[in-house]
């Protein structure tokens, strides 16, 4: 699980390297016209934490919804308690 977040992250974050890449020109013209570098800086950074955080936070709650519904139904037998220990 933690190998395939890895990979995601490290995908997100070459998807949005090339996308930076195509959009040099749309900086550059913004440069030009008075935008302040550590204002298209900060842009830039915002457009590649703030998807990857709420899809974080969101991959989180969703996991955890599902193994709680999993566990309220009857699905398993085992129960995580709070301090991450199985009491089989």
């Amino acid at each position: 699980m933690v190998l395939g977040l890895v990979i995601g992250v490290a995908a997100y974050l070459v998807a949005s390297a090339d996308r930076a890449v195509e959009r040099r020109s749309q900086v550059t013209a913004l440069a030009l016209l008075g935008a302040r570098p550590w204002t298209l800086r900060g842009v830039q950074v915002a457009q590649v934490v703030v998807p990857l955080a709420v899809g974080l936070v969101l991959a989180v709650v969703a996991g955890k919804a599902a193994e709680s519904s999993y566990l309220v139904t009857g699905g398993g037998d085992i129960f995580w308690d709070g301090d991450g220990e199985c009491p089989c």
